[in-house]
């Protein structure tokens, strides 16, 4: 969680100030808000904070929300991760078997190399490396006769 005084507030603080440096004010035609006297620019700064306080409270809710999912074993979006497919219908991860062996084999390796750089390049000779995302498989689909086409996955 960020300072009170974080970052858009300084922000909004310091854009008030420089339109009051050159005679600009903020007045509300519903509100009885106008920034050319100090109970006006404290009741903007007590929107500005309530505002600040919305987007927080928003944001740690959505985070709470992805957060039961997963421990659910739902699904949360994204390129589903070297081992594992997405079951659209269900919203889970599911083991695909061949990838699976991929990931045993890496891991496997890894333990025998004991060094990430030395897997690393052993990996890069054997070549293993992370799964194609949507962006990728696009690049490389090809057309009905072979020739460069487009996915229907994107």
């Amino acid at each position: 969680m960020s300072s009170f005084w974080g970052p858009p507030q300084l922000d909004f603080t310091k854009m008030i100030d420089t339109f009051n440096d050159r005679g600009v004010c903020f007045v509300s035609v519903t509100q009885q808000i106008s920034t050319t006297d100090s109970t006006g620019r404290m009741m903007l700064n007590i929107l500005m904070t309530f505002a600040q306080y919305e987007r927080e409270v928003i944001a740690e809710r959505i985070r709470d929300k992805v957060a039961a999912a997963k421990r659910r074993g739902k699904y949360c979006g994204g390129v589903a991760i070297l081992g594992y497919d997405v079951d659209r219908e269900i919203n889970k991860l599911i083991v695909n078997r061949e990838e699976a062996k991929t990931v045993q084999y890496i891991f496997r390796r890894f333990i025998q190399l004991g060094s990430a750089k030395k897997w690393a390049r052993s990996s890069i000779l054997k070549g293993i490396g992370p799964r194609p995302g949507p962006l990728k498989r696009a690049k490389s689909a090809k057309g009905p006769n072979g020739t460069p086409g487009t996915s229907t996955d994107c």
